[in-house]
Parts: structure tokens; sequence; C-alpha cells
């Protein structure tokens, strides 16, 4: 009991749980806050840096290549895939869309111009990282 306040039914057990509940919420110095999903955390430009399989006259060969992609605020985005050894690169835009699954992942749907959509579920790794859950892969912020 609190010394002096005999009305009270607070105990220090009870206060130590309050005192560890706060400060579990904390933010500690030097160390931002986990981003949430949200669409904001979206707005920007990612990118993702794969080795593919390029089929070509001379058979199958590894190349390195990847997409950039810039979410726009207004739900529009523009992006390009390029292949590093050949320098192609094709121009891509649509719509994005968002819906948030848990306070940590993210379903991204994207409309292309050309009538195509694509669809991932990702998991925020930390404020410049994101992990697309169902193909195994991790998309970069550039900043």
């Amino acid at each position: 009991r609190l010394q002096g306040d005999w009305s009270s039914d607070v105990c220090s057990s009870d206060l130590l749980g309050t005192l560890i509940a706060s400060l579990s919420g904390m933010v500690h110095p030097g160390r931002p806050a986990a981003p949430e999903a949200s669409r904001d955390f979206m707005v920007g430009r990612w990118q993702v840096e794969q080795t593919i399989g390029l089929v070509g006259a001379e058979g199958v060969r590894s190349v390195s290549g990847g997409t950039e992609v810039t979410y726009q605020e207004d739900g529009k985005f523009i992006g390009s895939e390029f292949i590093n050894e050949t320098g192609q690169k094709n121009l891509y835009a649509g719509h994005w869309d968002f819906t948030r699954l848990s306070k940590d992942t993210f379903r991204l749907k994207v409309a292309f111009d050309n009538q195509n959509i694509w669809e991932g579920v990702f998991q925020i790794v930390d404020r410049d990282r994101i992990h697309n859950i169902e193909a195994n892969y991790d998309s970069h912020r550039v900043k």
C-alpha cells in the first residue's frame, strides 16, 4: 500500500506493472519508431535488384537488372525495368492501391496503363526496406 493513503488499494506491484507498460511504448533516443503499414509509407521511389534468366539465341544466361518505381500520393505510379548487361529499359505507368493487412504487412496492387494487374503482399523490414512475402525478395527505398 502507499504510505499514508489507507483508502488506496494500490500496491507496489501495480505501480511497477504500470511503469513497465508505459516504458515499453516509449521511443528510445537514437532509434526511430518502427514504421507502420500505411499508404503514406509507400509514397516515394522503390527499387528491386535481381538476377534473372534471359532467353536469347545463345540460350539462357543470367543477367542482372531490376525495377524502379515511384509511387505518387495521387495513386499514380511511374517506373522502369532494366537489364544492366544489355542496357535495355522498359518504361511503364499506371495506378496503385494499398490495403493494410496488419501493423507491418500490406497488399500492394498495381494496375498498369496496358490493363495488366500485379499484386503482392509485403512486410515492412525497416523504414527503407520491405519484403515480398509471396515472391521472397526485398525492395529498397531510393533516396
